[in-house]
């Protein structure tokens, strides 16, 4: 069960690895067996220092990880400093992820809002709403570029999967091994090279859009590089964008045409040129058929 940070856990939690070192504790029971300081409760302390990675427990023995060797260096036995709460705060978030996490790309005021009491009092605590000192933005601008790191994998390994499900249907539906273009290059403007039909070998090209969200949540993201080699003209009646829907308990696939794509596709202003269109799943609804 997870243990949610607070200034009070915070606390217990560093006395109690203060203790541990201090004791030279290398089991669980030399541990259980030393006197904590008034207050601190032995089994929240032991479990939110596990869960942060303070300690590394195996079996019955216990022993002070790295990042909790760095900790107790700035912990002067009593308060807790500034610094020291940003390193607490930055492991917090590595180790425990928070949901709120994914909001920090957003601006920090984006994040807090989304904590409970608790959690903003520990953010208060570190000096982290409020000032534009550039020591605590570099700190938030850090973490930003740490969940955008992690969302653009978890992108690329849900397009990854919907370009798998996309060769297995093209190799069943025509009884041919299409070419995945993809793995050699994002350049091409598409990422499969497949046939027409199992009688009809003429190519057609195909741009896989996946996505893990419902269908009337997500949505595609079409660049301008994908769009003008669907609507070259010999590309013409054999370009196709199928859009994958991949749930835990289902796949659903939706085909679409250049042609049926257009009408959703910007134009450019005067002087303004598009570059991204965002294309919702739910604008072909009716479109998704469940793949087995």
């Amino acid at each position: 069960m997870k243990t949610y940070i607070s200034v009070n856990v915070v606390s217990q939690s560093l006395l109690f690895i203060d203790c541990i070192n201090k004791n030279r504790c290398h089991t669980l029971e030399e541990a259980a067996q030393i006197k904590l300081p008034l207050g601190i409760n032995f089994a929240v302390s032991l479990a939110f220092a596990e869960q942060c990675e303070w300690i590394l427990l195996s079996y019955s023995k216990i022993g002070i990880s790295d990042i909790g060797h760095t900790i107790l260096t700035k912990f002067n036995g009593e308060s807790i400093s500034e610094e020291l709460w940003r390193i607490i705060l930055s492991q917090y978030i590595a180790v425990c992820q928070p949901a709120w996490a994914k909001r920090i790309p957003y601006g920090r005021k984006e994040a807090y809002l989304f904590m409970n009491e608790e959690e903003q009092r520990c953010f208060s605590e570190a000096g982290l709403i409020d000032s534009q000192d550039d020591a605590v933005l570099n700190w938030w601008d850090a973490l930003a570029e740490i969940e955008r790191t992690k969302k653009n994998e978890q992108n690329n390994e849900v397009g990854r999967q919907g370009e798998k499900l996309t060769m297995l249907y093209e190799e069943a539906r025509t009884g041919a091994q299409p070419d995945w273009r993809a793995i050699e290059t994002n350049l091409a403007g598409y990422d499969i090279l497949s046939q027409r039909s199992a009688e009809n070998n003429e190519r057609i090209l195909i741009e896989v859009k996946s996505s893990t969200q419902s269908i009337q949540n997500a949505f595609a993201i079409i660049t301008r590089h994908e769009w003008e080699t669907a609507t070259l003209a010999n590309n013409k009646g054999r370009y196709y964008f199928y859009f994958w829907c991949i749930c835990a308990s289902s796949r659903m696939l939706a085909r679409i045409t250049a042609d049926e794509m257009s009408p959703h596709i910007p134009v450019d202003g005067k002087t303004g040129l598009w570059d991204n269109a965002k294309i919702p799943y739910s604008a072909f609804s009716a479109r998704f058929a469940p793949v087995s």
